[in-house]
């Protein structure tokens, strides 16, 4: 079964991977914004089959998860405009920071201890930043932060993301199971956008637009599937395989150059999320 579950899990990135590509592709055409609302409104069309597969959980969780909900329209916008401004592949590495800050939440919060692999695998992380952060010729610090807006966007999205995860992680432990956490933090979330879409007419591309949201929705039910047969060591390293299956796709469909540095980058970053998450 071990093998059946990593051919799932490859899968999984697959599909992540591959609504995250198009994606890129659309939003040469609309604001991250807009683009943000958007994807919240079809995502809880794709979850509203789960409404009969959960129960009602308690008011107090309810507004937990709203809470939940209203910072993902923040974290996501700030995902889509950093990606709007560099490449894909360059940017989306900076996903991953998300498990340090939701380590560093959990040791300031949670009164959890971090090993001697936690802080390898930090350092992964930070010199995987690097060397992606400094693979253009930069002059002085203006020149940096002109280069880089895109990857700095992205790594607030995973400071959020971060007490996203510490959050859902108190909902979890405390009130819901993660089907009833994920149906209605989408429906909050769209309930959110709701109001804030403007000219949804205007948008031509709904069929792909949809299809990416599909995958990205059967990845993570697919993920989930594996997480609840099998030890989390075993199933969150392979989140770190995403970056490399961007790469590629980028290569092919966006046009995007493989650098030398940003493969030594997103190899650090794989190796220091791997490290931290089977420690």
């Amino acid at each position: 079964m071990a093998i059946l579950y990593d051919i799932l899990l490859i899968t999984a990135m697959l599909f992540f991977s591959l609504g995250k590509v198009i994606d890129k592709r659309l939003l040469h055409g609309i604001s991250s914004r807009q683009f943000t609302y958007l994807t919240f409104l079809v995502d809880f069309i794709v979850v509203l089959p789960l409404a009969f597969f959960i129960e009602l959980p308690s008011f107090w969780a309810l507004a937990l998860i709203a809470s939940v909900a209203a910072l993902s329209l923040i974290t996501e916008n700030l995902f889509y405009r950093g990606v709007q401004l560099d490449e894909l592949s360059r940017v989306s590495p900076f996903e991953k920071f998300t498990v340090l800050f939701a380590m560093l939440f959990g040791l300031l919060f949670l009164n959890e201890r971090l090993g001697m692999f936690q802080y390898l695998g930090a350092l992964g992380l930070a010199a995987g930043g690097f060397l992606i952060s400094f693979e253009k010729p930069l002059h002085n610090f203006g020149s940096f932060l002109l280069h880089n807006k895109g990857i700095f966007l992205v790594l607030l999205s995973s400071i959020l993301s971060g007490v996203i995860n510490l959050f859902s992680k108190f909902i979890l432990d405390l009130f819901a199971g993660f089907m009833a956490l994920l149906f209605f933090r989408k429906l909050f979330s769209a309930l959110f956008a709701l109001p804030l879409v403007r000219a949804p007419t205007a948008f031509k591309k709904w069929g792909i637009f949809t299809a990416s949201k599909v995958l990205a929705m059967a990845g993570l039910l697919l993920y989930f599937f594996v997480l609840s047969k099998q030890e989390l060591s075993l199933t969150v390293p392979f989140l770190a395989i995403q970056p490399f299956f961007i790469a590629i796709l980028g290569k092919h469909f966006l046009d995007e150059k493989v650098k030398l540095l940003r493969i030594l980058g997103m190899a650090l970053i794989g190796a220091g999320y791997v490290i931290m998450k089977i420690a």
